[in-house]
């Protein structure tokens, strides 16, 4: 439930819309947390409070923004930035102050981010299983998928799909539903902290290269569903690790968004920063 709270504060703006992801999965959870209890339970006087809020019937005041965060356990940076989403809902028509806020809630997130990197499933580990991170990303969303779905979104075949399930199972970042159908992901977030000197990361990195290489050699360039890019520009190399810290948290904010998709296609991601001029020492390697 924690992990949930914060990949909804980080990637939905609208706070209502927050609630109401958050409410209906604490009733999917359990019966007892309908909106009426949990109204109650957080000390409003109407069971229809939390309704009236999340249906935009009635404005969320800072008291009720306390009472809410305390009911679901916020503390921290959490916190902060639900207040901060609090804020922006009740002054919604002041253009400069709604900018400003923005700012800031970009700061928390980025924070929440860059915390929620620290905290990660070991990914050295993770990537010694070939295929892992296809296969994490076929899992969809909440309501996980089956062998079958996992096989059509990725190309894997259904054998070696359940030996890298199991792995998942063992190594506790995914579950299996009762029925045994369907397989859900547990941990929303997996770390590229410290894989630079990871063999199993480096090994799997190249491979994903040449994927994309026989793909753009196969005609991948002049597709519609495809996208290459690739540039040079000047940067100051003291400020490199600054840059490299940046692209991480850009890079990172965008795969909270588009965590646990519904989409019925997986794609392949690879980016590089490299320093041309050192690639050039070092047997004339050309940087892509």
């Amino acid at each position: 439930m924690e992990s949930n709270i914060r990949h909804l504060l980080c990637t939905v703006d609208d706070l209502r819309l927050i609630l109401e992801r958050l409410f209906s999965s604490l009733k999917e959870h359990s019966s007892a947390n309908s909106l009426g209890a949990l109204s109650l339970k957080a000390g409003f006087s109407s069971r229809s409070y939390l309704r009236d809020i999340v249906k935009g019937r009635r404005a969320i005041t800072l008291e009720s923004a306390e009472r809410i965060a305390s009911l679901i356990g916020l503390n921290g940076d959490e916190l902060v930035l639900f207040r901060e989403l609090a804020l922006k809902d009740r002054h919604s028509g002041d253009l400069i102050d709604v900018e400003n806020r923005r700012n800031r809630i970009a700061k928390i997130r980025d924070r929440l981010i860059e915390k929620t990197s620290k905290a990660r499933a070991p990914a050295d580990d993770l990537y010694r299983i070939e295929d892992w991170s296809k296969v994490y990303a076929a899992l969809g969303d909440e309501n996980g998928a089956t062998i079958e779905d996992i096989s059509a979104r990725t190309g894997i075949g259904k054998i070696r799909l359940k030996r890298i399930l199991e792995q998942f199972l063992d190594k506790g970042i995914a579950k299996q539903t009762l029925e045994g159908a369907f397989f859900v992901a547990l941990q929303s977030f997996v770390g590229l902290e410290g894989l630079g000197t990871s063999e199993h990361f480096q090994k799997s990195f190249l491979k994903s290269l040449k994927e994309i290489q026989s793909f753009a050699e196969d005609g991948g360039f002049g597709r519609d569903d495809s996208f290459f890019y690739a540039c040079h520009f000047s940067v100051d190399a003291a400020r490199l690790p600054e840059l490299k810290k940046e692209l991480r948290i850009l890079l990172d904010r965008f795969s909270v968004a588009s965590e646990r998709p519904l989409g019925d296609s997986v794609v392949t991601f690879a980016s590089a920063l490299i320093r041309s001029n050192a690639a050039t020492e070092s047997n004339e390697r050309v940087s892509v």
